[in-house]
């Protein structure tokens, strides 16, 4: 294990993100303590950077085969490979396939991980609602402004508020209205769930009452 350097992974980062191809699972994954980077190196080869709490790295060099990855450590001062299987688009799963070193306690610190990311999903866009209404969409570093479109009535809402990561929150321009909770399980998909309706008559609040989920399917970007 070596310190990082600070000069080595900006220059690694820069030669690799030249590099065009794309795989699902390049990128940055986290384990319970250690993070993981998987960058490609053309063709079907890979390499893995281990980054630990403490401040060290190992690198890996392999191969993949679709969701399967295999690697072992590339000039380091023991010798370890894993196999990984891309479980979903936020699990992986390292196995320690074999480990051998001259300082003993190093194959100690090596285990089977589980990696896990969190992917961030697109909410510009118009989506249409289970209720057959349209909501247009816009998404400004994580400022989210909402406009709900009734088109046979003529009409629309619109909503301001913000996202963290794939969930959020907004309200009403006036004030007076639905408050929504929306939570963004795909680049095509969104739930809506009503948490309040404020200054509304009998009437809006029997239309949108609490706890009420609406489905938004995207329609176009």
């Amino acid at each position: 294990m070596r310190k990082i350097s600070a000069l080595f992974l900006v220059a690694i980062s820069s030669i690799l993100s030249n590099i065009a191809f794309a795989q699902d699972f390049f990128g940055l994954w986290n384990g319970s303590l250690d993070t993981f980077t998987f960058r490609p190196l053309g063709g079907n080869s890979v390499g893995m950077v281990v980054v630990t709490n403490n401040g060290y790295q190992d690198i890996y060099t392999g191969t993949f085969d679709g969701p399967n990855i295999s690697v072992c450590t590339f000039e380091e001062p023991f010798t370890a490979c894993y196999a990984g299987t891309m479980n979903s688009e936020t699990s992986l799963s390292l196995t320690l396939e074999s480990c051998e070193s001259d300082a003993s306690n190093i194959c100690s610190l090596l285990q089977d991980v589980e990696l896990s990311r969190e992917i961030y999903y697109e909410a510009d866009g118009i989506f249409i609602a289970s209720d057959g209404n349209y909501f247009m969409v816009e998404d400004s570093a994580g400022l989210i402004t909402a406009h709900q479109l009734y088109l046979e009535e003529g009409k629309v809402d619109g909503y301001s508020g913000t996202r963290a990561g794939n969930s959020g929150s907004v309200t009403p321009f006036d004030d007076s209205g639905p408050y929504l909770n929306f939570q963004i399980l795909s680049n095509d998909d969104v739930i809506v769930t009503v948490v309040r309706c404020n200054l509304c008559s009998s009437e809006d609040e029997a239309k949108t009452p609490v706890g009420a989920t609406i489905t938004l399917s995207r329609v176009t970007d």
